[in-house]
């Protein structure tokens, strides 16, 4: 379930936030209605009165409304003329109401003459965010897509918690003491429209507009009234921001690694994680691993998947090996080491009937890797597990 709301403040600075009740309502309609009433004066009538809420009760809803305090111009003050009226040193609102409406009861009213309320969005640069943005705040911000993490498919399904990573101009040009990517949780609560989903099924960089995230902990968060959207063309409208070119560069890995982040890494091999390593066949048609014995071609398979018999199908292996690193002196680094690496590895190395020792790959230099960063440990015995990608490119 889901509900499409809107934030409204009246001339005397109280906020509202309103529940829109209509017969065909889907989450493709955010931006419909962001475009129809983000920004005007509206008349509303037929409101039902849901709840009276506080910031203890709904913080989240808070969080929001101390982004947009103080207010641009005067407010008017019961019992006070226009003259009397005080604008510096407001309180910010204790409580607020949640109402209910139709969206056929909201109407334009743009010969009232209320005061010019609405503060549009300031769409920071990534190296604001990492440097300027404080904790608790609500920031927008535009950034290029770079990974995400799960892997989503077209087909639509409950949402989970997942990870988009960004970057944009000001972070990976120039030496920035920032990261070069941010990452961005987006909980179940932030729902994804069609577009925004369909552009993160594609696999390939776009630029997206995150409207009201929360800065929390070091990473940002898109919680319920963060809004993403498509930007086209893929620029920024935040000054001194170009468009991203490949390659992509990511931070070297380090002490300050954190999960679920990205990361380079570099090293000499030191184990193999044997407990985990195995091959399997695939077809070489169509890349299935639904491969079966054929019972009337010796030596061969046939795959249930394209229906083709091959006697020389393409071998597949996962293989984690264990990393010293220059830059990470006394950690553990594991690694799971993606398909084309593994054969590079192997091509490398010795085999004696297409079977490998392990002692063939220690002592073997890779790097630098582009990899998502598992879990991370500060403990003593600091260990950092880590899983090869790769990143997203133009096509």
């Amino acid at each position: 379930d889901f509900s499409v709301c809107l934030l409204v403040q009246d001339a005397y600075g109280m906020f509202s936030e309103l529940h829109l009740q209509a017969a065909e309502l889907s989450v493709d309609h955010i931006d419909v209605y962001s475009k129809r009433w983000e920004g005007k004066t509206c008349c509303l009538t037929g409101m039902k009165i849901l709840q009276r809420t506080t910031k203890g009760r709904a913080p989240g809803l808070f969080s929001l409304i101390d982004s947009l305090w103080p207010p641009l111009v005067p407010i008017k003050v019961h019992g006070q003329s226009q003259d009397q009226q005080v604008q510096n040193n407001l309180p910010v609102p204790s409580f607020c109401y949640v109402l209910a409406v139709h969206a056929e009861e909201i109407e334009d009213d743009e010969a009232e003459e209320t005061p010019d309320l609405y503060l549009p969005p300031a769409v920071y640069t990534l190296r604001d965010i990492h440097q300027i943005v404080g904790p608790s705040q609500r920031c927008s911000f535009c950034g290029t897509v770079i990974y995400i993490r799960p892997e989503i498919s077209a087909n639509p399904a409950p949402q989970q918690e997942m990870w988009i990573f960004v970057t944009d101009s000001t972070l990976q040009e120039g030496s920035s003491a920032a990261p070069r990517t941010l990452s961005v949780c987006i909980s179940p609560s932030c729902l994804l429209d069609n577009r925004v989903h369909q552009a993160l099924c594609n696999k390939s960089p776009c630029a997206l507009l995150f409207k009201d995230a929360i800065r929390e902990n070091g990473r940002v968060i898109c919680v319920e009234r963060t809004v993403l959207s498509v930007q086209k063309p893929l620029l920024s409208s935040a000054s001194g921001v170009k468009q991203v070119s490949d390659p992509v560069q990511l931070d070297d890995l380090d002490c300050a690694a954190q999960a679920n982040s990205l990361c380079a890494v570099q090293g000499i091999i030191t184990g193999v994680n044997e407990k985990t390593a195995y091959s399997w066949p695939v077809c070489n048609e169509c890349g299935s691993n639904k491969l079966q014995r054929s019972d009337e071609k010796r030596e061969a398979y046939l795959c249930s998947q394209c229906c083709q018999y091959t006697s020389n199908p393409d071998i597949r292996m996962q293989l984690e090996v264990f990393l010293r690193c220059d830059s990470m002196p006394g950690c553990t680094v594991r690694i799971k080491l993606q398909q084309e690496t593994i054969s590079l590895l192997l091509r490398l190395s010795p085999s004696v009937d297409g079977c490998y020792e392990v002692s063939n790959v220690l002592g073997m230099k890779v790097g630098p890797l582009n990899c998502y960063v598992q879990s991370a440990s500060s403990q003593l015995g600091r260990y950092v597990e880590l899983k090869e990608i790769s990143l997203w490119k133009a096509n």
